[in-house]
Protein backbone atom coordinates (compact mmCIF):
# COMPACT_ATOMS: atom_id res chain seq x y z
CA UNK A 1 0.00 0.00 0.00
CA UNK A 2 2.86 2.41 0.72
CA UNK A 3 4.16 2.01 -2.81
CA UNK A 4 0.73 2.82 -4.17
CA UNK A 5 0.44 6.06 -2.19
CA UNK A 6 4.07 7.22 -2.48
CA UNK A 7 3.23 9.92 -5.06
CA UNK A 8 0.01 11.13 -3.38
CA UNK A 9 -0.09 14.68 -2.07
CA UNK A 10 -3.03 16.69 -0.78
CA UNK A 11 -2.01 19.87 -2.56
CA UNK A 12 -1.96 18.10 -5.92
CA UNK A 13 -5.33 16.54 -5.09
CA UNK A 14 -6.83 19.96 -4.39
CA UNK A 15 -5.33 21.45 -7.54
CA UNK A 16 -6.59 18.68 -9.82
CA UNK A 17 -10.03 18.70 -8.18
CA UNK A 18 -10.45 22.47 -8.57
CA UNK A 19 -9.35 22.48 -12.20
CA UNK A 20 -11.54 19.50 -13.10
CA UNK A 21 -14.56 21.07 -11.37
CA UNK A 22 -14.27 24.29 -13.36
CA UNK A 23 -13.72 22.43 -16.63
CA UNK A 24 -16.74 20.20 -16.00
CA UNK A 25 -18.95 23.07 -14.84
CA UNK A 26 -18.01 25.21 -17.85
CA UNK A 27 -18.67 22.33 -20.24
CA UNK A 28 -22.10 21.70 -18.69
CA UNK A 29 -22.89 25.41 -18.81
CA UNK A 30 -21.94 25.66 -22.50
CA UNK A 31 -23.85 22.51 -23.43
CA UNK A 32 -26.98 23.85 -21.70
CA UNK A 33 -27.35 21.11 -19.13
CA UNK A 34 -28.72 23.52 -16.54
CA UNK A 35 -31.67 24.46 -18.76
CA UNK A 36 -33.13 20.95 -18.87
CA UNK A 37 -36.74 20.85 -17.60
CA UNK A 38 -36.29 17.74 -15.43
CA UNK A 39 -32.99 18.78 -13.81
CA UNK A 40 -32.54 17.66 -10.22
CA UNK A 41 -29.93 19.79 -8.51
CA UNK A 42 -29.15 17.18 -5.87
CA UNK A 43 -28.19 14.63 -8.52
CA UNK A 44 -26.01 17.18 -10.29
CA UNK A 45 -24.20 18.07 -7.07
CA UNK A 46 -23.67 14.40 -6.16
CA UNK A 47 -22.40 13.72 -9.67
CA UNK A 48 -19.95 16.62 -9.44
CA UNK A 49 -18.69 15.47 -6.05
CA UNK A 50 -18.11 11.90 -7.18
CA UNK A 51 -16.43 12.82 -10.45
CA UNK A 52 -14.29 15.65 -9.06
CA UNK A 53 -13.14 13.73 -6.01
CA UNK A 54 -12.44 10.60 -8.05
CA UNK A 55 -10.53 12.47 -10.75
CA UNK A 56 -8.56 14.50 -8.22
CA UNK A 57 -7.69 11.41 -6.20
CA UNK A 58 -6.48 9.30 -9.10
CA UNK A 59 -4.55 12.11 -10.78
CA UNK A 60 -2.79 13.03 -7.55
CA UNK A 61 -2.15 9.36 -6.88
CA UNK A 62 -0.26 8.98 -10.15
CA UNK A 63 1.26 12.44 -10.68
CA UNK A 64 1.14 14.17 -7.29
CA UNK A 65 4.67 14.50 -5.92
CA UNK A 66 6.32 14.21 -9.32
CA UNK A 67 4.63 17.38 -10.53
CA UNK A 68 5.32 19.24 -7.28
CA UNK A 69 9.02 18.31 -7.40
CA UNK A 70 9.31 19.53 -11.01
CA UNK A 71 7.73 22.88 -10.18
CA UNK A 72 10.03 23.34 -7.17
CA UNK A 73 13.09 22.62 -9.35
CA UNK A 74 11.91 25.07 -12.01
CA UNK A 75 11.41 27.83 -9.45
CA UNK A 76 14.88 27.47 -7.99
Amino acid sequence: MKKLFKNFSWSAFAAYAIVFFFVTFTFDLIMGRFHEPNLKLSKVIIGYLISVLGFGFFMSLFFGKKVLEKTKKEKS
